[in-house]
């Protein structure tokens, strides 16, 4: 099953001459190889977003544990680091 997603992102950076870090992250996690806790975030986030087919938009998903480190979010990219996410409520 890997190697058939691995195929599949590497057909996917081809036809759009992609270069998103999230799909290299989740193509370096596919080979075996480890990540830092940013780059498993990028990686789960390309995962659930179906690749990015439909370019870098945000998922909207305030529900999603990991939503605050979405590289598409439309949370602020500052004090991430001390965000709570309680319930889907994002709180400085």
């Amino acid at each position: 099953m890997q190697e058939t997603n691995l195929g599949r992102l590497a057909e996917l950076a081809r036809a759009r001459n992609q270069r998103s870090s999230g799909i290299k992250a989740l193509r370096r996690y596919l080979q075996g190889q480890r990540l830092t806790v940013g780059r498993a975030v990028l990686a789960k986030c390309c995962e659930c977003m179906v690749y990015y087919e439909d370019g870098g938009v945000d998922c909207e998903n305030p529900l999603c544990p990991l939503y605050p480190w979405m590289p598409y979010g439309g949370v602020s990219t500052r004090g991430r680091s001390t965000r709570v996410v309680d319930a889907g409520r994002v709180r400085a």
